[in-house]
């Protein structure tokens, strides 16, 4: 369950929760089960965030930092992932259908137990061998952030 205090200061909105993020850099923010669907959180730091079982489905996630988040359980349906950073995170049992990710960065990030997968658009996308992808999907060779 999400703390409270952590999802009152993300409701206030990018700037206030980056500025919260800024001056309190050791706290992991705890953002588990929480609904966030519909919202436009472009730039917001969720880096190491635990997102576990949440609803971010139809989010606007643009140029978001989800830099080792934990994402397990999350529903990311028709959700907007563009210059995203997902290096590092884990997506275990999560849902990803319909989701667009465009010059999203997946180094090292472990998809090989989404239960849900389909990436309405994964162009320009980048991952590394440490990629770990769902059952069945098969990406072309890896891409290297230039």
């Amino acid at each position: 369950m999400a703390n409270g205090e952590h999802l009152a200061k993300l409701r206030a909105g990018v700037t206030a929760w980056n500025s919260w993020r800024q001056r309190n850099p050791q706290t992991l923010p705890d953002l588990s089960g929480a609904t966030l669907e519909g919202t436009d959180f472009t730039g917001v730091d969720l880096a190491g965030a635990n997102l576990v079982g949440a609803n971010l489905n139809r989010m606007y996630l643009i140029r978001a930092n989800l830099t080792g988040a934990h994402l397990d359980g999350a529903a990311l349906i028709d959700a907007t992932l563009v210059d995203a950073n997902l290096s590092g995170a884990t997506l275990n049992q999560a849902k990803i259908l319909g989701a667009t990710l465009i010059r999203a960065l997946l180094n090292g990030a472990t998809l090989s137990q989404v239960v849900q997968w389909s990436a309405a658009q994964l162009r320009l996308t980048y991952w590394d061998t440490h990629t770990r992808w769902p059952d069945g999907y098969t990406p072309p060779s890896p891409q290297r952030q230039p």
